[in-house]
């Protein structure tokens, strides 16, 4: 059972529930339930309103979090998960935001690895790895990975640690590996560089 009470700016209305937390109804859903100042709700349709409100609370801090920056599903689902929204919940806000196209694991995959790239040049097996901790499909991460030219990232990863300071060429091989080249791919490099 919950008492409805219109907010104070007149702009939305609150569930006071006799357990639990009182929360927001914005006036969409107010509407659609014909809520009144002081009405009583109970059971099926008092629990039927705490879902929506729930959905719609989701809904926009899932909105909130994609506006600042891309998102795996996984990484924004694990965002809203932490802030105590129920799972079944999460998974149909994620489901909704995937059919309009806000959220999308390929798109997410090339932000996060254009960024990487432009920060840190890395190879294919670090970023490839990044990207599964995010969650990434290793299909999707393949997909995006293919389209990079892994010998010019090669190139200016080993131009930059040159740059910075004098190593010897086993401390360049290492730090060149330890960002995810192979040594393979580091050896065609430095031995293309003493041509």
């Amino acid at each position: 059972m919950a008492v409805i009470r219109r907010g104070a700016s007149g702009d939305g209305w609150y569930a006071f529930p006799e357990e639990g937390s009182s929360f927001y109804i914005p006036p969409s859903i107010a509407q659609e339930f014909s809520l009144e100042d002081g009405m009583v709700l109970t059971g099926e349709i008092f629990s039927e309103l705490a879902e929506r409100c729930c959905y719609w609370q989701a809904m926009k801090k899932a909105v909130e979090l994609l506006a600042r920056r891309e998102h795996s599903r996984k990484e924004l689902g694990d965002k809203l998960k932490q802030r105590d929204f129920p799972g079944e919940t999460v998974s149909s806000v994620l489901h909704a935001l995937e059919q309009r196209s806000y959220l999308d694991d390929r798109r997410f995959a090339e932000s996060w690895v254009r960024t990487r790239l432009r920060k840190k040049p890395e190879g294919r097996r670090r970023l490839a790895s990044g990207l599964a901790s995010k969650g990434v499909s290793r299909e999707t991460a393949e997909g995006v990975l293919d389209g990079i030219d892994f010998d010019r990232v090669l190139a200016q990863a080993g131009e930059q640690l040159k740059s910075r300071s004098k190593k010897s060429r086993e401390k360049l091989i290492r730090s060149l590996a330890a960002r995810g080249f192979s040594y393979g791919e580091i050896m065609r490099f430095l031995e293309s560089d003493e041509q």
